[in-house]
Protein backbone atom coordinates (compact mmCIF):
# COMPACT_ATOMS: atom_id res chain seq x y z
CA UNK A 1 0.00 0.00 0.00
CA UNK A 2 2.84 2.43 0.72
CA UNK A 3 4.37 2.22 -2.77
CA UNK A 4 1.46 3.94 -4.62
CA UNK A 5 1.32 6.66 -1.94
CA UNK A 6 5.04 7.35 -2.35
CA UNK A 7 4.69 7.38 -6.15
CA UNK A 8 1.75 9.79 -5.99
CA UNK A 9 3.65 12.10 -3.61
CA UNK A 10 6.66 12.07 -5.94
CA UNK A 11 4.48 13.04 -8.92
CA UNK A 12 2.85 15.87 -6.98
CA UNK A 13 6.20 17.35 -5.90
CA UNK A 14 7.69 17.00 -9.37
CA UNK A 15 4.68 18.36 -11.27
CA UNK A 16 4.46 21.69 -9.46
CA UNK A 17 8.25 22.14 -9.69
CA UNK A 18 8.33 21.60 -13.46
CA UNK A 19 6.68 25.00 -14.01
CA UNK A 20 9.62 26.73 -12.32
CA UNK A 21 12.22 24.41 -13.84
CA UNK A 22 10.91 25.45 -17.26
CA UNK A 23 10.95 29.14 -16.27
CA UNK A 24 14.56 29.20 -15.06
CA UNK A 25 15.73 26.89 -17.86
CA UNK A 26 14.39 29.38 -20.41
CA UNK A 27 15.67 32.38 -18.45
CA UNK A 28 19.17 31.01 -17.76
CA UNK A 29 19.93 27.55 -19.23
CA UNK A 30 18.53 24.06 -18.73
CA UNK A 31 21.95 22.64 -17.85
CA UNK A 32 22.41 25.33 -15.18
CA UNK A 33 18.99 24.53 -13.66
CA UNK A 34 19.72 20.81 -13.74
CA UNK A 35 23.11 21.24 -12.08
CA UNK A 36 21.66 23.40 -9.31
CA UNK A 37 18.83 21.00 -8.51
CA UNK A 38 21.21 18.01 -8.55
CA UNK A 39 23.54 19.77 -6.10
CA UNK A 40 20.70 20.80 -3.77
CA UNK A 41 19.32 17.29 -3.87
CA UNK A 42 22.73 15.73 -3.13
CA UNK A 43 23.30 17.95 -0.09
CA UNK A 44 19.95 17.04 1.47
CA UNK A 45 20.34 13.31 0.75
CA UNK A 46 23.77 13.33 2.39
CA UNK A 47 22.33 15.11 5.44
CA UNK A 48 19.54 12.53 5.73
CA UNK A 49 22.02 9.64 5.47
CA UNK A 50 24.31 11.21 8.10
CA UNK A 51 21.35 11.73 10.44
CA UNK A 52 19.79 8.29 10.06
CA UNK A 53 22.51 5.78 9.17
CA UNK A 54 26.19 5.25 8.44
CA UNK A 55 27.85 5.07 5.06
CA UNK A 56 28.70 1.47 4.21
CA UNK A 57 30.59 -0.12 1.36
CA UNK A 58 28.33 -1.49 -1.37
CA UNK A 59 29.13 -4.14 -4.00
CA UNK A 60 30.77 -2.49 -6.99
CA UNK A 61 27.97 -3.74 -9.27
CA UNK A 62 25.37 -1.86 -7.19
CA UNK A 63 27.44 1.32 -7.23
CA UNK A 64 27.92 0.96 -11.00
CA UNK A 65 24.17 0.53 -11.56
CA UNK A 66 23.35 3.62 -9.47
CA UNK A 67 26.06 5.83 -10.97
CA UNK A 68 24.93 4.81 -14.47
CA UNK A 69 21.32 5.48 -13.52
CA UNK A 70 22.20 8.96 -12.29
CA UNK A 71 24.46 9.72 -15.25
CA UNK A 72 21.88 8.63 -17.85
CA UNK A 73 18.57 9.44 -16.14
CA UNK A 74 19.17 12.38 -13.78
CA UNK A 75 21.99 13.83 -15.86
CA UNK A 76 21.52 13.42 -19.58
CA UNK A 77 17.81 12.53 -19.40
CA UNK A 78 16.80 15.54 -17.29
CA UNK A 79 18.76 17.83 -19.61
CA UNK A 80 16.62 16.71 -22.55
CA UNK A 81 13.50 16.78 -20.37
CA UNK A 82 13.98 20.39 -19.25
CA UNK A 83 14.61 21.44 -22.84
CA UNK A 84 11.31 19.75 -23.64
CA UNK A 85 9.65 21.77 -20.87
CA UNK A 86 10.95 25.00 -22.43
CA UNK A 87 9.91 24.11 -25.98
CA UNK A 88 6.60 22.31 -25.36
CA UNK A 89 5.60 23.35 -21.85
CA UNK A 90 5.65 21.13 -18.74
CA UNK A 91 2.13 19.73 -19.10
CA UNK A 92 2.63 18.65 -22.73
CA UNK A 93 6.01 17.14 -22.00
CA UNK A 94 4.63 15.19 -19.04
CA UNK A 95 1.81 13.78 -21.18
CA UNK A 96 4.53 12.24 -23.36
CA UNK A 97 6.60 11.36 -20.28
CA UNK A 98 3.66 9.48 -18.81
CA UNK A 99 3.59 7.04 -21.71
CA UNK A 100 6.72 5.53 -20.15
CA UNK A 101 4.86 2.39 -18.95
CA UNK A 102 4.03 1.64 -22.60
CA UNK A 103 7.73 1.90 -23.46
CA UNK A 104 8.47 -0.53 -20.61
CA UNK A 105 5.94 -2.97 -22.07
CA UNK A 106 7.80 -2.99 -25.39
CA UNK A 107 11.22 -3.32 -23.79
CA UNK A 108 9.93 -6.22 -21.68
CA UNK A 109 8.66 -7.80 -24.90
CA UNK A 110 12.02 -7.38 -26.64
CA UNK A 111 14.20 -8.38 -23.68
CA UNK A 112 12.08 -10.96 -21.85
CA UNK A 113 9.88 -12.19 -24.71
CA UNK A 114 6.58 -11.13 -23.12
CA UNK A 115 3.62 -11.20 -25.51
CA UNK A 116 2.09 -7.83 -26.39
CA UNK A 117 -1.70 -7.65 -26.29
CA UNK A 118 -3.93 -5.74 -28.71
CA UNK A 119 -4.60 -3.03 -26.11
CA UNK A 120 -0.85 -2.34 -25.79
CA UNK A 121 -0.61 -1.82 -29.55
CA UNK A 122 -3.60 0.54 -29.53
CA UNK A 123 -2.02 2.52 -26.67
CA UNK A 124 1.09 3.06 -28.80
CA UNK A 125 -1.05 4.46 -31.63
CA UNK A 126 -2.66 6.83 -29.11
CA UNK A 127 0.84 7.93 -28.08
CA UNK A 128 1.68 8.65 -31.74
CA UNK A 129 -1.63 10.53 -32.13
CA UNK A 130 -0.71 12.75 -29.15
CA UNK A 131 2.60 13.55 -30.86
CA UNK A 132 0.76 14.53 -34.05
CA UNK A 133 -1.75 16.66 -32.16
CA UNK A 134 0.96 18.53 -30.25
CA UNK A 135 2.89 19.17 -33.47
CA UNK A 136 -0.23 20.38 -35.28
CA UNK A 137 -1.17 22.70 -32.42
CA UNK A 138 2.31 24.22 -32.33
CA UNK A 139 2.30 24.65 -36.13
CA UNK A 140 -1.01 26.55 -36.01
CA UNK A 141 0.44 28.94 -33.43
CA UNK A 142 3.97 29.42 -34.74
CA UNK A 143 3.95 28.03 -38.32
CA UNK A 144 6.73 25.60 -37.31
CA UNK A 145 6.40 21.91 -36.39
CA UNK A 146 8.74 22.03 -33.36
CA UNK A 147 10.10 18.57 -34.13
CA UNK A 148 13.13 19.42 -31.99
CA UNK A 149 10.94 19.98 -28.91
CA UNK A 150 9.18 16.65 -29.42
CA UNK A 151 12.52 14.91 -29.97
CA UNK A 152 13.88 16.45 -26.75
CA UNK A 153 10.85 15.26 -24.77
CA UNK A 154 10.97 11.73 -26.19
CA UNK A 155 14.73 11.49 -25.59
CA UNK A 156 14.17 12.60 -21.98
CA UNK A 157 11.48 9.94 -21.55
CA UNK A 158 13.68 7.20 -22.99
CA UNK A 159 16.79 8.15 -20.99
CA UNK A 160 14.83 8.50 -17.74
CA UNK A 161 13.28 5.08 -18.32
CA UNK A 162 16.74 3.60 -18.89
CA UNK A 163 17.87 5.15 -15.60
CA UNK A 164 14.90 3.60 -13.79
CA UNK A 165 15.87 0.14 -15.09
CA UNK A 166 19.41 0.54 -13.74
CA UNK A 167 18.03 1.71 -10.38
CA UNK A 168 15.69 -1.27 -10.10
CA UNK A 169 18.61 -3.59 -10.93
CA UNK A 170 20.61 -1.98 -8.11
CA UNK A 171 17.83 -2.77 -5.62
CA UNK A 172 17.64 -6.36 -6.92
CA UNK A 173 21.39 -6.75 -6.54
CA UNK A 174 21.45 -5.28 -3.00
CA UNK A 175 18.11 -6.11 -1.39
CA UNK A 176 18.80 -4.18 1.83
CA UNK A 177 19.92 -1.02 0.03
CA UNK A 178 18.34 2.12 1.48
CA UNK A 179 16.71 4.38 -1.12
CA UNK A 180 18.21 7.54 0.43
CA UNK A 181 21.72 6.08 0.18
CA UNK A 182 20.94 5.07 -3.41
CA UNK A 183 19.92 8.64 -4.21
CA UNK A 184 23.25 9.97 -2.97
CA UNK A 185 25.06 7.80 -5.50
CA UNK A 186 22.57 8.60 -8.28
CA UNK A 187 23.04 12.33 -7.72
CA UNK A 188 26.81 11.86 -7.86
CA UNK A 189 26.27 10.14 -11.19
CA UNK A 190 24.20 13.09 -12.43
CA UNK A 191 26.78 15.64 -11.29
CA UNK A 192 29.54 13.66 -12.98
CA UNK A 193 27.63 14.11 -16.24
CA UNK A 194 27.46 17.89 -15.74
CA UNK A 195 31.12 17.97 -14.70
CA UNK A 196 32.09 16.36 -18.01
CA UNK A 197 29.66 18.68 -19.85
CA UNK A 198 31.35 21.73 -18.32
CA UNK A 199 34.62 20.87 -20.08
CA UNK A 200 32.91 21.35 -23.44
CA UNK A 201 30.67 24.28 -22.47
CA UNK A 202 31.02 26.24 -19.20
CA UNK A 203 27.95 26.11 -16.95
CA UNK A 204 28.93 29.26 -14.97
CA UNK A 205 27.07 28.06 -11.90
CA UNK A 206 28.00 30.87 -9.49
CA UNK A 207 28.29 33.57 -12.14
CA UNK A 208 24.68 33.07 -13.24
CA UNK A 209 23.36 32.63 -9.69
CA UNK A 210 24.70 35.87 -8.15
CA UNK A 211 22.64 38.31 -10.33
CA UNK A 212 19.35 36.65 -9.27
CA UNK A 213 17.29 38.58 -6.74
CA UNK A 214 16.43 37.08 -3.33
CA UNK A 215 13.01 35.86 -4.45
CA UNK A 216 14.44 34.03 -7.47
CA UNK A 217 17.23 32.50 -5.39
CA UNK A 218 14.67 31.27 -2.86
CA UNK A 219 12.50 29.76 -5.64
CA UNK A 220 15.47 28.02 -7.23
CA UNK A 221 16.38 26.37 -3.90
CA UNK A 222 12.79 25.65 -2.87
CA UNK A 223 11.75 23.93 -6.08
CA UNK A 224 15.08 22.13 -6.40
CA UNK A 225 14.37 20.73 -2.94
CA UNK A 226 10.74 19.93 -3.76
CA UNK A 227 11.07 18.71 -7.35
CA UNK A 228 14.35 16.82 -7.03
CA UNK A 229 15.20 15.87 -3.44
CA UNK A 230 11.68 15.26 -2.13
CA UNK A 231 10.40 13.86 -5.43
CA UNK A 232 13.33 11.42 -5.73
CA UNK A 233 13.06 10.50 -2.05
CA UNK A 234 9.43 9.42 -2.56
CA UNK A 235 10.00 7.90 -6.02
CA UNK A 236 12.84 5.58 -5.04
CA UNK A 237 10.89 4.49 -1.97
CA UNK A 238 8.05 3.57 -4.36
CA UNK A 239 10.41 1.71 -6.74
CA UNK A 240 12.00 -0.22 -3.88
CA UNK A 241 8.71 -1.24 -2.28
CA UNK A 242 6.51 -1.76 -5.33
CA UNK A 243 6.36 -3.25 -8.81
CA UNK A 244 7.92 -1.10 -11.54
CA UNK A 245 4.88 -1.36 -13.81
CA UNK A 246 2.54 -0.14 -11.05
CA UNK A 247 4.84 2.68 -9.93
CA UNK A 248 5.27 4.00 -13.48
CA UNK A 249 1.55 3.57 -14.19
CA UNK A 250 0.81 6.11 -11.46
CA UNK A 251 2.56 8.62 -13.73
CA UNK A 252 -0.97 9.23 -15.06
CA UNK A 253 -1.22 11.85 -12.31
CA UNK A 254 1.81 13.89 -13.46
CA UNK A 255 0.27 15.59 -16.51
CA UNK A 256 -2.98 16.14 -14.61
CA UNK A 257 -1.16 17.88 -11.75
CA UNK A 258 1.05 19.81 -14.19
CA UNK A 259 -1.93 20.99 -16.25
CA UNK A 260 -3.69 22.26 -13.13
CA UNK A 261 -0.63 24.02 -11.71
CA UNK A 262 0.41 25.49 -15.08
CA UNK A 263 -3.07 26.92 -15.65
CA UNK A 264 -3.30 28.27 -12.09
CA UNK A 265 0.15 29.91 -12.11
CA UNK A 266 -0.18 31.36 -15.62
CA UNK A 267 -3.87 32.20 -15.08
CA UNK A 268 -4.64 30.71 -18.47
CA UNK A 269 -6.95 27.81 -19.31
CA UNK A 270 -5.32 24.75 -20.94
CA UNK A 271 -5.71 24.47 -24.71
CA UNK A 272 -8.32 22.18 -26.27
CA UNK A 273 -5.51 20.10 -27.80
CA UNK A 274 -3.89 19.53 -24.40
CA UNK A 275 -7.23 18.54 -22.87
CA UNK A 276 -7.89 16.14 -25.76
CA UNK A 277 -4.45 14.57 -25.30
CA UNK A 278 -5.10 14.20 -21.58
CA UNK A 279 -8.36 12.37 -22.33
CA UNK A 280 -6.58 10.13 -24.86
CA UNK A 281 -3.79 9.45 -22.40
CA UNK A 282 -6.19 8.53 -19.58
CA UNK A 283 -8.08 6.30 -22.04
CA UNK A 284 -4.87 4.52 -23.04
CA UNK A 285 -4.00 4.02 -19.37
CA UNK A 286 -7.25 2.23 -18.61
CA UNK A 287 -6.97 0.36 -21.91
CA UNK A 288 -3.71 -1.16 -20.71
CA UNK A 289 -5.47 -2.46 -17.61
CA UNK A 290 -7.61 -4.80 -19.74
Amino acid sequence: MLSPIFALSANLCFSISTIYFAHYSARITSVWMNTVKAMVSLVFFILVVLATQTFTLLPWQTVAYLLTSGFIGLGCGDLFLLNGFVMLGPARTLVLFSFQPIIFLFTDSLIFGEVLKWNNIVAVFIFILCLVLFSTEHYRRTRTWNILGLAMAIAGVALDGTGVFFTKNAFHHSVGLDSTYANVIRNLGALSFYFIYSFFKPIDLVKKFIPLNKQDKMKVFLFSFLGTFLSLFFYLKAIKLGRLSIVTAISITSPLFATFFESAINKRAPSKTLLLCLVLFIGSYFLNLL
